[in-house]
């Protein structure tokens, strides 16, 4: 919804950054950039106008992709390289473009007609895909799709984002989030009672988990002996919006994405009062 639409590259060494901003000469049109994945040569770009394949070298766009050129849908919200691939969720449905062959292949037409594709997340045999029907795994070889059965009954509808760390699979979806051993199989549920602003995101570490809600973002605590503690951070602590696009956790830092700017946070602060 900004006036100026792209992408911007943060150089962590030398704190610089980089724009490159959509709707001029590289090809990109003006509109939102809903998710992006890359691999040596190219960025793949999803927007609400298709897929775009952003040459690293060239600095522009050499293919584009949409409903007209094989895509379920225009409107992309994920993208994931996994070797050779690129799986592309889409507002319809899931694909997969190979383009050493030249070709875009329907994933799951039956399962994933008029679903959409939020979220992926690999492990070594398989894909985790969150959509609007639930989060299911995609066996690489076989192509055989397992729906994920939560107990809890938190994922009860649309799963939003997945995240992988260590030996586990955290789920977020609008009852809140759900934490998989990849393991063993065992589940363990993270009720939230607020829901999500724009869609779930979600950032894990051995330590905290942080989800996105209406309201800020909720760390819970999973380093606590007796019970795992939350607490909620809104505008009222001091971030720019209470509306939260994305998370990414580095060390201990917290970086959270809003539709005001971007907030670096200290989560680790030894002299924060919880």
């Amino acid at each position: 919804g900004s006036l100026r639409t792209g992408m911007t590259v943060f150089d962590t060494e030398e704190n610089s950054f980089e724009h490159i901003e959509t709707g001029w000469e590289i090809g990109l049109p003006a509109v939102d950039v809903n998710c992006i994945d890359g691999d040596d040569d190219f960025v793949y770009v999803g927007t609400e106008d298709g897929l775009f394949v952003y040459d690293r070298d060239d600095r522009r766009v050499t293919r584009s992709l949409s409903g007209r050129s094989g895509l379920p849908d225009d409107y992309v919200h994920s993208v994931c390289v996994v070797g050779d691939s690129i799986f592309v969720g889409t507002a319809s449905g899931l694909a997969m473009l190979t383009f050493k062959a030249d070709s875009v292949t329907y994933v799951q037409p039956g399962q994933f007609s008029n679903a959409d594709i939020y979220d992926f997340e690999t492990t070594d045999s398989s894909i985790w895909i969150a959509s609007s029907s639930g989060a299911f795994q995609l066996h690489y070889g076989s192509g055989r799709l397992q729906k994920l059965m939560d107990p809890h009954n938190v994922l009860f509808g649309r799963v939003f984002k997945i995240e992988r760390y260590e030996t586990s699979l955290w789920l977020a979806s609008d009852g809140g989030m759900v934490r998989l051993d990849l393991q063993t199989g065992e589940t363990t549920p993270f009720v939230s009672i607020s829901s999500g602003s724009r869609g779930r995101p979600l950032a894990v570490n051995d330590r905290i988990a942080a989800l996105a809600t209406e309201r800020g973002v909720t760390l819970y605590f999973l380093d606590r002996e007796d019970h795992i503690y939350e607490r909620e951070f809104t505008n009222a602590d001091g971030l720019p919006s209470d509306w939260v696009n994305c998370l990414l956790l580095d060390g201990d830092y917290l970086w959270i994405g809003t539709d005001r700017g971007l907030t670096r946070f200290l989560w680790n602060d030894p002299d924060r009062l919880d």
